[in-house]
C-alpha cells in the first residue's frame, strides 16, 4: 500500500511540475485577454470555446474513462492495445468529419449564429487535435508524465504568440487560432511518437474488428449519456446566454467559468488522471486497498480546494480591480459563483475515482444516472433562469446543478462504503 501511495505521489508530482505550464500559462493568459479584449470579444472568444467542448465530447464519447479502465487491465505489448488506439482512433475521425459538416451547416444557414461563425470554425482545430492525442491510450499505459509533456510543450511553443498577436480589444480571432493551434499540436505529436513505434504502424481498415467497435460504442454510452447531459447543461449555459443576450453577458459568464476552471481543475485534475488507472488497476485485486487510497485522495483535494478557496476569497478584490474593471457586475457574482470550485472538483473524485474506478457495471451505471438526470433536469431551469435573469440566471443554474451533482455523487460513495 505505501509503495502504492508513493508511486502516486510520484506521478501526481510529475504531473503538477509539468502540468503547472499546463496550468500557469492559461492563468497567465486568461487575465490578459480579459484585459485587453473587450467584453463582447471576450463573449466571441469564450462562446467559440464553449460550443467546442461540447462537440469534443461527442468525439470522445467516454472514451476516456472506459477505454482507459478497458487497456489499464492489459499489458503494453499486448496486440490488442494495438487494435483498441486504431479501432476508437477510428471512430473518433468518423465523428469528426460528420460534426464538422454539421457546424458548416448550422452556422451558415443560421443567421443568428453569423457574429460567432469565424470564430466557432476556428475552432474545430481544436477538434481534430483531441481526435490525434489518445489521452486514454496515455492514460490506460499509465504515462501521465509523456502525456503531460507534450500538452505542457504545446502550451509553451504557442501561448506566447498571444501575447504577440493580441494586441487591441477586438483581436479575438487569432486568440482563437493560438488556443486552438495548442491542441493540435499536441496532437500532431501525441501521433507522431505512438506512429514511431513500430508495432503502431496503421493496419488495413479491413483488419478493424467492427464488431468490436460496436461493443465498445455501446460500453462507453452510459457514459457519454451522462457526459453528455452535464455538458450539455455546462456549454448550453453559454449556448442559451448567447441566443438570449448580448456578446458583452456572454463574455461575462465566459470570464467567471474560466477562473472557476482554472482554479479547480489545476488542483483536482492532475491527481484525477494519476489516480484513475492506478484505482481501477489496484480495486481489481485488493479492493480494501484501493479504498483507502480512495479516501486518501478524498481528504487531499477537499484540503486543497479549500486553501485555494480561502485564498482567492482574500485577493478576488485584486484581481477585479486589475483584470475585470470593465465587466459590469461581476464582484458580487465572482465571489458568490466561486464557491462552485468544492462540489466540481469533489463530486468529479467521487464519481470517477469512487463510482467508476472503484465500482462495478452496476456503480458506473449509477454515476451515468446521476449525470443524466441532473443535467436534463437542470436543462429546463438553465432556460428559464437564462430567459428571465441572463446572466445571473446563469449563475444560480451552474451552482445549483453543481451542488446536485456533488451530493448525489457523495451519498452513492457513502452508501456503498467506498468513503
Amino acid at each position: 500500500m505505501i509503495k502504492i501511495i508513493k508511486g502516486l505521489i510520484i506521478n501526481s508530482f510529475y504531473l503538477y511540475l509539468i502540468q503547472g505550464l499546463n496550468y500557469l500559462l492559461p492563468l497567465l493568459v486568461l487575465p490578459y485577454l480579459l484585459k485587453v479584449l473587450s467584453p463582447e470579444s471576450f463573449g466571441v472568444f469564450a462562446y467559440s470555446q464553449a460550443f467546442v467542448q461540447f462537440l469534443i465530447l461527442i468525439v470522445d464519447f467516454g472514451f476516456n474513462l472506459t477505454i482507459t479502465k478497458k487497456i489499464s487491465s492489459l499489458s503494453e505489448d499486448s496486440p490488442e492495445v494495438v487494435n483498441i488506439y486504431w479501432l476508437i482512433s477510428f471512430i473518433k475521425f468518423c465523428f469528426f468529419v460528420g460534426l464538422s459538416l454539421l457546424v458548416l451547416l448550422i452556422f451558415y444557414f443560421v443567421p443568428s449564429m453569423e457574429i460567432y461563425r469565424t470564430a466557432v470554425l476556428w475552432s474545430l482545430i481544436t477538434l481534430a487535435g483531441t481526435v490525434l492525442f489518445p489521452v486514454w491510450l496515455y492514460q490506460g499505459l499509465n504515462k501521465m508524465k509523456m502525456m503531460s509533456i507534450i500538452n505542457a510543450g504545446s502550451k509553451l511553443l504557442t501561448f506566447p504568440f498571444i501575447f504577440i498577436l493580441v494586441k487591441e480589444k477586438s483581436d479575438y480571432l487569432p486568440a482563437v487560432i493560438i488556443h486552438s493551434g495548442s491542441y493540435l499540436l499536441a496532437g500532431i505529436i501525441a501521433g507522431t511518437l505512438i506512429w514511431n513505434q513500430k508495432r503502431y504502424r496503421i493496419i488495413p481498415v479491413k483488419d478493424l474488428n467492427f464488431r468490436n467497435a460496436m461493443a465498445q460504442i455501446r460500453y462507453s454510452w452510459p457514459i457519454f449519456l451522462s457526459n453528455s447531459a452535464i455538458s450539455l447543461y455546462t456549454s448550453s449555459l453559454t449556448l442559451m446566454l448567447g441566443f438570449y443576450g448580448t456578446a458583452t453577458q456572454v463574455g461575462l459568464l465566459g470570464a467567471i467559468e474560466r477562473i472557476i476552471r482554472v482554479l479547480c481543475f489545476g488542483v483536482y485534475l492532475p491527481i484525477n488522471q494519476a489516480a484513475f488507472p492506478t484505482l481501477a488497476r489496484l480495486a481489481a485485486i485488493d479492493f480494501l486497498s484501493a479504498r483507502r487510497l480512495f479516501r486518501i485522495i478524498f481528504y487531499s483535494i477537499l484540503g486543497g480546494m479549500s486553501m485555494v478557496y480561502l485564498v482567492f476569497i482574500l485577493m478576488d478584490s485584486y484581481v477585479i480591480h486589475y483584470f475585470l474593471n470593465e465587466y459590469a457586475n461581476i464582484e458580487k457574482l465572482l465571489r458568490i459563483s466561486i464557491f462552485t470550485i468544492l462540489p466540481i472538483a469533489l463530486g468529479a473524485v467521487c464519481g470517477q475515482l469512487g463510482l467508476v474506478a472503484l465500482g462495478d457495471n452496476n456503480h458506473k451505471n449509477i454515476f451515468s444516472k446521476i449525470y443524466l438526470i441532473v443535467g436534463l433536469v437542470s436543462l429546463p431551469i438553465s432556460f428559464l433562469s437564462i430567459r428571465y435573469f441572463l446572466v445571473e440566471g446563469a449563475v444560480f443554474s451552474m451552482m445549483l446543478t453543481e451542488g446536485v451533482i456533488f451530493v448525489a455523487m457523495f451519498a452513492f460513495v457513502k452508501k456503498y462504503r467506498f468513503l
